[in-house]
């Protein structure tokens, strides 16, 4: 799917959404991410994949930020999806 946006759309400040602001510096999980060494993990993620079959894989940022924020409060799995769904920061 392709989505483009007309040169003529006018854009009207203080109506972003949640989605469009950057999360605060001192947001706990932003300072959490820059201790994180991603590409290593996600690295450890994709060598348990199978290249040739099965559906294609998450993005393996996505899925060691889903444990992370699982694991890191302790939280219970429904609790973890609704806190990705909550704070857009996640």
């Amino acid at each position: 799917m392709i989505r483009t946006t007309s040169q003529y759309q006018l854009n009207l400040a203080g109506f972003e959404s949640p989605f469009e602001t950057a999360p605060s510096p001192d947001n706990r999980w932003v300072v959490l991410s820059h201790c994180i060494a991603w590409g290593e993990l996600a690295d450890v993620y994709y060598h348990s994949l199978s290249v040739k079959q099965g559906r294609p894989a998450k993005d393996g940022r996505c899925v060691v930020g889903a444990v992370i924020i699982k694991h890191k409060p302790c939280l219970r799995y429904e609790e973890t999806i609704q806190q990705i769904q909550e704070p857009p920061c996640l």
